[in-house]
């Protein structure tokens, strides 16, 4: 699968943090010379109309998976509250991984407080245990592990990390 597009849809209540994130794992994937669009959601909404916000989440995976069938990754960072759409883009997308940025404190102040959780997010990326730069590792290990993209430069993660990655996509039936 490697060099092959696929994409990285980043869920979660705080769009600065999955926008954060998502841009640091842009920025790795591009130093190491892939294809790489980010679709984020302030440029979707300034693009597509304010007025359609709840419409995004499936432009967002139109417009992702005709990246990723012309060999493009596409790194996803819109709204996008409900389970459904989330699985929606799932089923249309080919290669898909979801990345879950958990927030417990949007849960009880964020105006998107009604977020739905994913049910088996490949990826899980915790801001209360894990720095911006561990969470872009984690997604990257995470890639390098399925094969589908390509190694870093060596000694950026812990044999532990690695392992805990791969019991995990192991128990998603990817391993």
């Amino acid at each position: 699968m490697m060099n092959k597009g696929f994409v990285l849809w980043f869920s979660g209540a705080d769009d600065a943090d999955r926008a954060m994130v998502a841009e640091a794992v842009e920025e790795s994937l591009l130093e190491r010379g892939l294809d790489v669009e980010l679709l984020h959601y302030d440029w979707l909404l300034a693009e597509f109309g304010a007025n359609t916000p709840e419409h995004l989440p499936r432009r967002a995976a139109l417009i992702a998976n005709l990246l990723a069938r012309n060999g493009v990754v596409a790194l996803v960072a819109v709204k996008a509250p409900l389970r459904r759409d989330r699985e929606q883009a799932r089923a249309m997308i080919g290669p898909f991984l979801e990345a879950y940025l958990p927030c417990p404190v949007c849960a009880q102040t964020s105006p998107d407080a009604d977020f739905e959780p994913p049910t088996k997010a490949e990826i899980e990326l915790d801001r209360e245990t894990l720095s911006c730069e561990d969470r872009r590792r984690k997604a990257l290990l995470t890639l390098e592990v399925l094969g589908w993209i390509p190694g870093g430069q060596g000694g950026e993660y812990s044999g532990g990390e690695e392992e805990e990655i791969k019991k995990r996509l192991k128990d998603l039936g990817y391993l």
